[in-house]
């Protein structure tokens, strides 16, 4: 019975989205004509956009404040079914069923997620990025930019609660 219920769990938390080599546009999550992207340089990862027509990838140093281009970098794709959508939550609360930045990571788990700033009475642009904390980290006009108004991208096959 403990069999049954481990795989019951693990079930729950699968997700189809992950990083892929992939410039299939029935693949791609896209976004406001921008894909997610994300590329490596040594130990340092960067997430960032890759907008609709361009062919690199403008991340920015998750652990910085460093604004790099790519050619080389990889998509963030999802399966033909996979539903994505957009949660907004409170203080520090987060989406059970938000995507995380790591896709080795369940749904909800870890420190970095992915989503996108809400326009605040001219405080916050409108761009994706990731959410650390409780902001969204993202790229405008080729700078490091952070706002405190912020959705989460979420998988919604099931209701996403926030925690």
């Amino acid at each position: 019975m403990k069999f049954v219920s481990v795989f019951i769990c693990l079930i729950a938390t699968v997700t189809a989205v992950k990083w892929k080599d992939s410039r299939n546009p029935n693949e791609l999550i896209t976004l406001d004509k921008k894909n997610f992207c994300m590329f490596t340089e040594g130990d340092k990862e960067y997430i960032g956009t890759v907008s609709q027509g361009q062919s690199g990838c403008q991340g920015l140093l998750r652990t910085g404040s460093k604004v790099k281009i790519s050619d080389s970098f990889k998509s963030l794709t999802k399966d033909g079914n996979e539903k994505i959508g957009w949660k907004y939550c409170t203080g520090h609360k987060k989406p059970t069923r938000a995507i995380p930045c790591d896709d080795s990571k369940a749904l909800g788990a870890g420190d970095c997620f992915l989503g996108e700033s809400v326009y605040g009475d001219g405080i916050c642009h409108e761009e994706l990025g990731f959410i650390q904390g409780r902001f969204v980290y993202m790229i405008h006009n080729g700078k490091k930019s952070r706002c405190p108004f912020r959705l989460y991208l979420v998988e919604t096959s099931q209701d996403s609660k926030c925690v």
